[in-house]
């Protein structure tokens, strides 16, 4: 989708035309070069109107259009251009084709297209009618999938599309086929785009191997622009249920936020973000961007019968209050996140305390040893105030190795201490001091992830894998990890690419721009 926002700008260049000496149809908007090349120009003075005709080509950095026909009207007050005939997109990110494309010059970014066959980040559209601003997108009679048969595994047609980037979308009455075949019609659906929630979702069932089958519901919104709230519920066979409300402020500007507006609660995984302690991390240069990121917020939020995700304990906590702050970014050459959080805090049906926790984690620029040699390092540490004072800190340093582009071989050393006397059992860290080990396969669509983890205390303590096979639009896996317990096989539709672009809130594009040469048209020929 992001060459709905490349067209317009495309033409645009187009009314730079006006002063152009007859022989030269070249101008050089927003550093771009733009030209335009065709058999045959015509330029009616009386209209205001020059008409480009057999073979147009019209070239605006690394986008090219191409028509049977090309007419830019300059008169004042319906200032547009007319592509019709074979019109063809060609961009680095994608392809779009239509049969007519109508666009506004006037100073806003407004196109129009008809019967539109577009291929962007690896997902198929086609469309009725395309209206497109850079804030919002209007579709009909729209189908779009991943496969590249002639006949898909599986599309989805709706009569109206709207996507306003970056935030939300809507669909009327989705239909889903599969070989071609209907199967089902849902309601109308609402979806997110924003980064920083999760939208409205529906309740599941949910299982997991210590308490059987559950249901389980989580949804996030925007209040505005910098305000959000979220909840979720989850009930499982003999257990208390779970449940929890929060509203959190941000004060990063949208089009910088990478993550949720809330923080992420003390309760989960410390170092899910860590290259070398989960497969969810891709790489380093992965960890280093979430540290990195821009980070100011508050939130304040209550929550009852969590679970804690780490480790091997069984019990709930329930926080009856909890006001928490986040700051992070760049200082220097390192990244940085910090998290303060005030709580009345108990487990299962103990007493209540009030207590304040602080967690910080610094990382260190990636440095390369050599072309095929990385190396980093990070320090975390928590603290926490209350009846009682504790708290841990932890290092880790770690180095990869890419033989090839296909495969990266890393390790590293971490060493951790626990101080103080903590309130909860969960309040300790897991391990000391150790060494981890992950090799990862990326052999185009086979994919195969492993990380090992031993201590020198627990020996083996935890392992981690995955792994995934692309089969045409399909992604089926498996996944595994020692500690905590979790095992998931699955298939996943591979929609990431055009997901990623519809969430971009201003066009960024994806793949590398190439340098064009485009040729002079010949002379005008001027009518009255």
């Amino acid at each position: 989708m992001s060459l709905f926002w490349v067209a317009p700008a495309v033409m645009l260049g187009l009314h730079h035309f006006a002063n152009t000496t007859p022989n030269q149809a070249t101008v050089q908007p927003e550093d771009l070069e733009f030209e335009v090349k065709a058999k045959t120009v015509n330029r009616n003075i009386a209209t205001e109107t020059t008409t480009f005709s057999d073979g147009v080509v019209a070239i605006y950095g690394p986008t090219t259009i191409h028509a049977d026909r090309l007419v830019v009207s300059l008169k004042k007050g319906s200032e547009h251009a007319v592509a019709t005939g074979h019109v063809r997109l060609d961009d680095p990110d994608g392809q779009i084709s239509a049969d007519i494309l109508d666009l506004n010059l006037d100073g806003g970014r407004h196109g129009v297209a008809t019967n539109v066959m577009a291929t962007i980040a690896g997902a198929k559209l086609t469309a009725k009618r395309a209206d497109i601003t850079p804030k919002l997108w209007t579709l009909s009679d729209v189908t779009l999938t991943t496969c590249r048969n002639r006949i898909p595994l599986y599309s989805v047609f709706t009569k109206e599309l709207t996507v306003v980037p970056g935030r939300r979308g809507r669909a009327k009455s989705p239909e889903l086929s599969l070989f071609g075949n209907h199967i089902l019609t849902i309601p109308t659906q609402n979806f997110t785009l924003d980064r920083r929630t999760i939208g409205f979702r529906p309740p599941s069932f949910s299982y997991r191997k210590d308490r059987g089958l559950g249901v389980a519901w989580a949804s996030g919104i925007l209040l505005d622009e910098q305000t959000g709230v979220g909840a979720n519920f989850a009930a499982f066979p003999n257990s208390f249920p779970g449940y929890s409300a929060q509203i959190s402020r941000t004060w990063i500007p949208a089009e910088l936020a990478e993550g949720l507006i809330s923080p992420r609660s003390e309760l989960a995984e410390r170092f899910a973000n860590g290259y070398l302690d989960s497969i969810e991390t891709s790489s380093p240069e992965s960890e280093s961007q979430t540290l990195r990121s821009p980070r100011k917020s508050v939130s304040f939020g209550s929550s009852w019968n969590q679970g804690v995700n780490r480790g091997s304990s069984s019990l709930f906590y329930s926080k009856a209050a909890e006001l928490s702050g986040e700051i992070g970014g760049v200082a220097g050459a390192f990244g940085y996140m910090t998290e303060l959080r005030v709580q009345t805090i108990r487990v299962q049906h103990g007493p209540w305390l009030t207590r304040s926790v602080m967690t910080a984690a610094v990382g260190s620029p990636i440095v390369h040893v050599t072309r095929d040699l990385e190396t980093w390092a990070r320090l975390d540490a928590e603290g926490y105030l209350g009846p009682h004072k504790s708290g841990w800190v932890r290092g880790t340093a770690g180095l990869a190795y890419s033989p090839f582009p296909q495969i990266r071989l890393s390790g590293g050393l971490y060493s951790g201490r626990d101080f103080g006397r903590p309130e909860f059992g969960i309040d300790r860290l897991d391990f000391g001091a150790g060494y981890m080990i992950r090799a990862d396969f990326n052999l185009g669509p086979t994919k195969f992830t492993l990380i090992n983890k031993r201590d020198g205390k627990l020996g083996w303590w935890d392992r981690e894998y995955s792994a995934s096979q692309v089969v045409g639009c399909l992604e089926p896996f498996v996944a595994y990890r020692k500690s905590p317990a979790d095992y998931r096989i699955g298939v996943k539709i591979r929609l990431d690419q055009f997901i990623d672009v519809l969430q971009a809130r201003t066009f960024k594009r994806t793949q590398p721009a190439k340098h064009i040469i485009s040729q002079q048209t010949p002379p005008f020929k001027d009518q009255n």
